[in-house]
């Protein structure tokens, strides 16, 4: 059992994203899916994510997914007969940025830091760490570096714009870019260790913003299309830098849309 993807509405738009969801909202590989007429399980669409894994594809995603419901197990096989690991997939998303990456290349950071905090799960006792050491450095080093650059382009309001990769398609409105990088950004600091994140104003300066973006989303915008997805990143990444749930930052934002002077602390 697989998942399609293409720019359609009935596709998935990167590679195991929807596999990568199901494994951080922690449902086990038993949860039943359906879908064209087929009944199935997650670990169906597991089996099929490492089935087809090449080390050349989109792999975000799929690093998401496999070091959630993989480790204690390092390594994996292909229907090719190709064995992969956790350092490979790390060695290649440590690569230069690609124009071709989607989201203006934010979705490497957040695989990176991902492998980090699981890597650091299993690195405790006699539980081996899914990364060698030196792997681990390089992953920590590079997102040092992201934070610096991010730290250098922040705009005045707090706000950051792509680098280094081409527009995307999508993207017609420089506030609408703006509110999708720096969503994608705060999502993949709340996940990095201390040390290699931006400065604590930097996060706060590029939190305000985007919290205020959100409220200023026009219903139309923010429930439909690439507005909706844009929205659930940018309210995943509050919820992760605050330690808040998904039902308290509803309410919140509710309140708040209310009364637009009881803003976020």
């Amino acid at each position: 059992m697989a998942t399609r993807q293409a720019l359609d509405a009935r596709a998935a738009a990167h590679v195991d994203d929807l596999l990568a969801a199901a494994a951080e909202a922690d449902l086990p590989l038993s949860t039943p899916i359906f879908a064209g007429g087929r009944a199935g399980t997650l670990r169906d669409l597991l089996r099929g994510a490492i089935a087809r894994f090449e080390i050349d594809q989109e792999l975000e995603f799929t690093a998401v997914a496999l070091a959630a419901y993989l480790p204690p197990v390092k390594s994996w096989t292909n229907r090719r007969g190709e064995t992969f690991t956790f350092d490979d997939v790390a060695r290649k998303l440590l690569e230069p940025v690609t124009p071709k990456q989607a989201c203006y290349g934010t979705h490497v950071p957040y695989a990176l830091a991902f492998l980090f905090q699981i890597d650091g799960l299993f690195g405790i006792g006699e539980i081996e760490p899914i990364l060698d050491p030196a792997t681990r450095r390089d992953v920590v080093a590079r997102l040092r570096r992201l934070s610096r650059e991010l730290e250098e382009s922040q705009d005045e309001a707090g706000s950051w714009a792509p680098r280094q990769v081409r527009p995307d398609w999508l993207d017609d409105d420089r506030e609408l870019t703006a509110f999708r990088v720096t969503g994608h950004h705060i999502e993949w600091i709340a996940l990095a260790p201390s040390e290699a994140r931006p400065s604590r104003d930097s996060v706060e300066r590029a939190a305000r913003w985007l919290y205020k973006a959100v409220l200023a989303q026009p219903a139309a915008y923010a429930y439909f299309g690439t507005g909706y997805n844009d929205n659930t990143h940018a309210a995943r990444a509050l919820l992760l830098l605050h330690h808040r749930t998904a039902a308290e930052f509803c309410q919140r934002t509710s309140e708040v849309r209310r009364s637009p002077e009881r803003a976020m602390p």
